[in-house]
């Protein structure tokens, strides 16, 4: 289902990304050392943060459960 097209093309809240792995677990390796990696800066600290507040409780109609969803979706 994934490689459908109308999944690629869909709002999917946190899901909705075509990258590679290799790329998403350096994402990721950014996020976790607070917007830094390898001596440059993506992001500040406080936007890291942002990513994480507020988290909603969503039914996600996609697949008929509970799921906590932040802004960075992360």
């Amino acid at each position: 289902m994934e490689n459908a097209e109308e999944w690629r093309r869909s709002e999917n809240l946190s899901a909705n990304c075509t990258a590679s792995a290799r790329s998403l677990a350096r994402l990721g390796a950014y996020m976790t050392n607070g917007g830094t990696l390898d001596g440059k800066q993506i992001m500040t600290e406080e936007a890291v943060r942002s990513f994480h507040d507020k988290p909603k409780r969503v039914l996600d109609q996609m697949m008929g459960l509970t799921s906590v969803y932040t802004q960075g979706g992360v």
